[in-house]
């Protein structure tokens, strides 16, 4: 998976598992069941599974071992109490695994909340993205993704976020206020780099410029109903797989070229390989 580094002197650093605090018996739940194959596959020895919700509430917890199933309870809202204690109906949980964000698949499809269900992980995708710290402020971008997460030691009174474009232009779009940490999305396939705005005792300050596509490559549109358009500035091998690991696609390309995925919904991982061996990521999505 390819990775943005960041010169000193900002430091590389990996998302940090402390000890979370987490809700629980909160009148609702879910539960996720993950087999013994699939932790296998991404556990490394013993890891301990966080998930959240939008509002980077942690709502489950439990510790999994390689090779062995685990069933993970998810916690709803309390639906009597004021505040958000748990996750919304419908909505998807995000989880960190050892510090990595993981990507839950049940039935080709990310995990979302559903009250009084039972969900069967058939697929995992462990995304170690760009874990930086600037500052005191962690900042944490996936590439693959286009995740971006905000923590900051204080509480900031405003925060935005500023985005180059592969079109050219700066988009700046408000995102939290009053907010010790924030989650956000981007398209990795149009944004090209961005930067994290915040006010803080009267201050606006910054964090510097990140380069998010410094391959030059780009994947687009996404999510899309039926063809991905790939665009990159020199020769690569492309692969492209969907989310049980089974080929799809498999070609050449020099500069840009239109392929057409296979019939249904579903999640595609496309690898770009160039003439070194080194592989760029972008997942895909097909309504």
């Amino acid at each position: 998976m390819k990775t943005v580094f960041i010169i000193a002197p900002f430091l590389i650093a990996t998302l940090p598992v402390r000890a979370q605090e987490c809700v629980e018996r909160t009148g609702s739940s879910m539960v996720l069941v993950i087999p013994s194959d699939l932790t296998s596959d991404v556990v490394d020895g013993e890891e301990t599974l966080l998930a959240f919700n939008s509002e980077n509430l942690c709502v489950g917890r439990r510790q999994l071992t390689a090779g062995k199933s685990e069933a993970v309870t998810l916690w709803g809202d309390n639906l009597i109490t004021p505040e958000k204690d748990g996750l919304s109906e419908g909505e998807k949980p995000y989880f960190v695994l050892g510090g990595d964000i993981l990507h839950v698949f049940s039935e080709g499809q990310e995990v979302t909340y559903r009250t009084r269900s039972i969900a069967v992980a058939d697929s995992l995708f462990r995304d170690t993205g760009l874990p930086v710290v600037v500052g005191d402020i962690d900042l944490w971008i996936s590439e693959n993704t286009g995740i971006v997460r905000v923590k900051f030691p204080f509480l900031a009174d405003e925060v935005w976020i500023e985005k180059k474009m592969a079109g050219g232009g700066v988009v700046s779009e408000t995102i939290a206020a009053r907010t010790r940490s924030v989650v956000y999305n981007i398209d990795v396939n149009v944004v090209e780099s961005l930067r994290v705005g915040y006010v803080y005792n009267g201050l606006t300050l910054y964090t510097p410029w990140h380069e998010i596509t410094p391959s030059g490559v780009h994947v687009f549109p996404n999510p899309t109903f039926d063809y991905i358009t790939v665009r990159t500035p020199s020769p690569r091998k492309v692969r492209i797989v969907n989310v049980i690991g089974e080929r799809v696609y498999e070609g050449a390309i020099d500069g840009e070229e239109r392929i057409l995925l296979p019939r249904g919904a579903g999640v595609y991982i496309i690898e770009l390989l160039d003439d070194k061996g080194a592989a760029t990521r972008r997942t895909v999505v097909k309504f």
